[in-house]
């Protein structure tokens, strides 16, 4: 009889303490059908708040916790996760999401039991509940109606950053380089090196929208010199090969989302309009591995 797989659940977290309690019992409620949990690891990157005690109040001998005094970034905490990790697959989550469902974990390694090395679950907002979470509500719809058409679901925009799957060959060659897109950088990754990458669709992970405009441009902000960070690493001409999505496609679904949102979706196109305008003015320089909290969005419920 072929042995189960064995899993890490790994999460890196920077004062999560309104929700990371949540996301471990989400774990631990999770059907066991096709793989065991050895561990969750949680990688606290500095924090300033109660998540370190919150997670040793749950007094679980499979919860570890790594308390780094010193915040250097999710890259560093990743990477941290992985050195600390030997089971065949790891499952990285943001700690601010939560588990929609008791096989969420099982449908997300599905894809690693069948040979794949990388698998990304899909993100679902919560309902929203004031006006910017209902145009970003559109514009989630709206990307995600794109992701699913190209390419039956393999490409960058589907690799999900709250929750990926790594098999044992990938996460042990594999270091992330730096923070922002990292998500990005994994899937690139896959695809430079000969891994297999497949999105798990059925996965499904909750998580809030930001609720003010402040928190909405700290989240895009952080990714001002992602391409050339990427160009710098894969090769500019392989990085767009990779990222490449047909224009058509993007006017296509455009037309079919202004047809059932019509004001919300103009209202998203002004939006993603003013940010990229805005960001054009924002002098560019080295990426910092950190970056302000998005407060509105800590806690799923």
């Amino acid at each position: 009889m072929k042995k189960p797989l064995t899993v890490t659940i790994g999460i890196p977290a920077y004062n999560e303490e309104q929700n990371i309690a949540l996301l471990i019992k989400d774990v631990l409620k999770q059907k066991q059908k096709n793989y065991v949990l050895e561990k969750i690891l949680v990688a606290s990157d500095g924090s300033s708040d109660n998540t370190v005690g919150i997670v040793n109040s749950l007094k679980n001998s499979q919860i570890e916790i790594l308390d780094f005094k010193e915040r250097l970034g999710l890259a560093t905490r990743l990477n941290n996760l992985i050195e600390n990790s030997n089971s065949d697959c790891l499952i990285a989550l943001n700690a601010d999401i939560r588990l929609k469902g008791a096989t969420t974990i099982k449908k997300l390694i599905a894809p690693i039991l069948k040979g794949a090395d990388l698998a990304a679950g899909n993100i679902v907002p919560t309902e929203p509940t004031n006006l910017l979470e209902k145009v970003l509500y559109v514009g989630c719809i709206y990307k995600n109606n794109i992701l699913r058409e190209y390419n039956n679901g393999d490409n960058y925009l589907s690799c999900h950053g709250p929750i990926r799957a790594f098999s044992k060959k990938l996460y042990k060659n594999l270091r992330f380089k730096f923070s922002a897109g990292e998500d990005t950088y994994s899937y690139l990754y896959c695809k430079k090196n000969n891994f297999k990458y497949v999105y798990a669709e059925k996965a499904e992970a909750i998580y809030k929208l930001p609720s003010t405009l402040s928190d909405h441009l700290n989240q895009l902000h952080r990714f001002l010199n992602l391409n050339q960070n990427l160009d710098k690493e894969f090769g500019k001409n392989f990085v767009r090969q990779n990222m490449y999505i047909p224009k058509h496609l993007f006017i296509l679904e455009g037309v079919k989302i202004f047809t059932f949102y019509p004001l919300l979706s103009v209202a998203y196109a002004g939006l993603t309009f003013v940010v990229s305008a805005a960001n054009l003015l924002i002098k560019k320089g080295e990426l910092s591995e950190t970056w302000g909290m998005v407060l509105s969005s800590k806690e799923v419920k």
